[in-house]
């Protein structure tokens, strides 16, 4: 068996829109003493979400443009997505197909995707 280097703590691989509480995780992440974590996905035009992020991103947040998210799946050790809809998100359903532990949002149909605490 093959063992994946997962240093990427937290990956967002979604796009920062309204709903998705971007604001959130990047106010959390300032409170943490972490060293790898990813962000994304950034958008051709920064709307107020992306905005936000990067003005107050951590020193251990990373922000990418738009790209195939699949490599950073198998370092990843949580897919973080607070949203108001969770249900039907195919990045999520991709990253815990690579072993990445979600950390969702409750509410919205979440139960039928992600059982808490399993």
């Amino acid at each position: 068996m093959r063992i994946l280097n997962r240093d990427i703590v937290f990956l967002w691989a979604n796009r920062l829109i309204k709903g998705r509480y971007s604001d959130w995780f990047v106010d959390a992440l300032n409170e943490l003493e972490l060293t790898s974590c990813l962000l994304g996905i950034l958008g051709p035009n920064h709307n107020e979400e992306e905005k936000y992020v990067l003005k107050n991103k951590p020193d251990c947040l990373t922000c990418i443009e738009y790209s195939d998210p699949m490599a950073y799946f198998k370092r990843a050790r949580f897919f973080v997505f607070p949203a108001v809809t969770v249900f039907g998100n195919f990045a999520l359903l991709e990253a815990m197909s690579y072993g990445v532990v979600p950390i969702i949002t409750r509410g919205c149909d979440a139960d039928l995707v992600v059982e808490d605490g399993v």
